[in-house]
């Protein structure tokens, strides 16, 4: 078991290079990049900085609100080290980092808020994800007949998952009763200005994913690319890649394949929307806090 955890990460890169060499064509590549808007890469790049902002402002104000006190600068610091670790490992090692940093930095506070406070970001972001997700099904039919569903299994998989997670809180919350607790407790303080920071952040989301698309031509409805985003997002949270690379990738392919969009543009953007662009902007915000005092941003 121990062995397979080690070797499961790697999987992903694989795949990556399973792509590179046989799914797609080095010429038309170039061919891609060649044929990029540089307006809407600007544009892109622009509110992906605006969505690492917010996604920042959101711990900071959880953090505020469960009473930790931690200065702007060291938690952007924090922030956007465990980001920029996320693209060179797993998800869940990116957030244990994060969290781990945040306590060591403020020795006097009470650890779980700490950890609460990522941990709610991610539950709210999970949640939005799964509404939106079935939202975009509902507003857009051809995505289920794309993936060949039909309204029988779609109930089955509900009626599957539903318990399946039910089962899961149940499990956690009995054997981990202390701590589910004391995370429930932190999520009812955090739950509005939760609620509220997350609706934005989701509305700068569509807006980066939506330009990003454009940048590289791709012209598919916005229900439709969500679900493709969406889908990208939950496979790279698994630890079955390093930054999702690969499996991410195979997402992006297959998705867009099914809309006519060659497997080298969806590979492409897959790349950038997901691992060149969140790098750009968490570097520039990383620098930003390097050079600003933190009285400045108390």
């Amino acid at each position: 078991m121990g062995l397979l955890k080690k070797i499961l990460p790697f999987l992903g890169i694989f795949l990556f290079f399973w792509i590179l060499f046989t799914q797609i064509s080095f010429q038309n590549i170039l061919y891609t990049i060649e044929n990029i808007s540089p307006l809407y890469m600007i544009i892109s790049i622009v509110f992906m900085l605006i969505l690492a902002i917010l996604k920042y402002s959101r711990i900071f104000i959880f953090l505020r609100v469960l009473g930790v006190n931690l200065s702007a600068s060291a938690l952007l610091r924090i922030y956007t080290s465990s980001v920029l670790l996320s693209q060179v490992t797993t998800f869940i090692v990116s957030i244990f980092a994060a969290t781990t940093a945040t306590i060591v930095s403020n020795k006097g506070e009470k650890k779980l808020r700490i950890g609460n406070a990522y941990i709610a970001a991610n539950i709210f972001d999970l949640l939005f994800a799964v509404l939106i997700f079935i939202l975009c099904i509902f507003f857009d039919k051809d995505i289920l007949q794309k993936l060949s569903f039909n309204r029988g299994k779609l109930v089955f998989i509900t009626v599957f998952v539903i318990p399946l997670i039910a089962i899961s809180f149940l499990i956690l919350k009995f054997r981990y009763k202390e701590h589910y607790n004391e995370i429930t407790s932190s999520i009812r303080k955090i739950l509005i200005p939760g609620v509220i920071t997350t609706i934005v952040i989701w509305i700068f989301y569509t807006l980066t994913c939506l330009f990003e698309a454009k940048a590289f031509g791709v012209s598919v409805p916005i229900p439709y690319l969500l679900t493709v985003y969406i889908s990208g997002s939950i496979i790279t949270a698994l630890p079955i890649s390093i930054g999702g690379l690969g499996t991410r990738d195979i997402v992006f392919i297959y998705l867009l394949s099914l809309k006519g969009i060659p497997n080298e543009v969806a590979f492409l953007l897959s790349l950038f929307s997901y691992i060149l662009n969140p790098s750009l902007s968490m570097f520039l915000l990383y620098l930003f806090s390097i050079i600003v005092k933190d009285d400045i941003l108390r």
